[in-house]
């Protein structure tokens, strides 16, 4: 099991529970090295504090730590300090994901502070090259795998989301493919208190759907990409947001292609 938390919910009892029920990976989110900039982020005064806590917490209960970072704009600069202090707070790994365009990241994009497609490739480009090989521990950067060197994409198993075998469940009972159901009221099938989890799993139009669409129906470039019997067309819960359309392209990809940046290499050409 993998949990991700912004660390809040993390003291010694819950550490001591987490490492009792063998729980694999905790993600917790860092989205700055400064503290007022993390709780201004998050909208939550002493967010970094308790975050810092949760972290020092699992350490001492030696489970697999992740450290998240949300990246945008304002703390792109700010890449080096987080991996420095993911590594100096002892944890296992780094994943940076770029925000996606969905409720409040939406916003964001449309007020320019998220980075543009182009940014998002060099900044790949120079994880790889510059950050990684001084940092003491694994730096994750959530691109589709279509913008990988091949040697990664030969060497390393490749993360996506699971979007043909996973229910999410979110704080009201409500049922959908993911947190979506917060802003994609549509996309929800039930609630856990009322329906059955079985009947949904293997009756609902959705996902008889998503089954029999994904990734052979997926339309744009991602129907062309080489890859998408493995992305699965990155994030559905994204690309309907977007398109309402479950078989939408992912929007970085597509932008990516639009502009000349996707790689030719990676895709069948008509």
């Amino acid at each position: 099991m993998d949990i991700e938390t912004n660390g809040t919910l993390i003291d010694e009892f819950t550490g001591e529970k987490l490492k009792q029920y063998q729980v694999r990976t905790i993600s917790v989110s860092l989205d700055s090295a400064d503290h007022e900039k993390h709780d201004r982020f998050r909208g939550m005064d002493g967010a970094f504090a308790m975050a810092i806590k949760g972290i020092e917490h699992l350490q001492r209960h030696n489970l697999n730590t992740q450290i998240i970072m949300s990246l945008h704009r304002g703390n792109v600069e700010e890449i080096d300090d987080i991996a420095l202090l993911a590594a100096d707070l002892g944890a296992q790994s780094l994943k940076i994901n770029p925000i996606m365009p969905i409720g409040r990241g939406y916003k964001m994009r449309q007020e320019a502070l998220t980075l543009s497609v182009e940014e998002l490739i060099e900044l790949s480009r120079n994880i790889r090259e510059r950050l990684q090989p001084k940092i003491g521990i694994p730096i994750y950067y959530g691109l589709p795998i279509a913008f990988e060197p091949f040697t990664k994409i030969v060497q390393e198993s490749q993360a996506k989301c699971p979007v043909l075998n996973i229910l999410g469940i979110v704080e009201n009972g409500d049922i959908s493919f993911c947190g979506i159901e917060n802003v994609e009221k549509d996309l929800v099938m039930g609630n856990i208190n009322r329906d059955r989890l079985d009947t949904i799993w293997m009756n609902h139009p959705l996902l008889k759907t998503m089954r029999d669409s994904v990734p052979w129906q997926l339309e744009g470039i991602c129907g062309k990409c080489f890859f998408k019997k493995i992305c699965l067309g990155t994030c559905r819960a994204c690309a309907y947001h977007l398109e309402k359309s479950l078989t939408a392209p992912y929007w970085f990809c597509q932008e990516a292609f639009d502009r000349g940046l996707f790689p030719e290499t990676r895709y069948l050409h008509q």
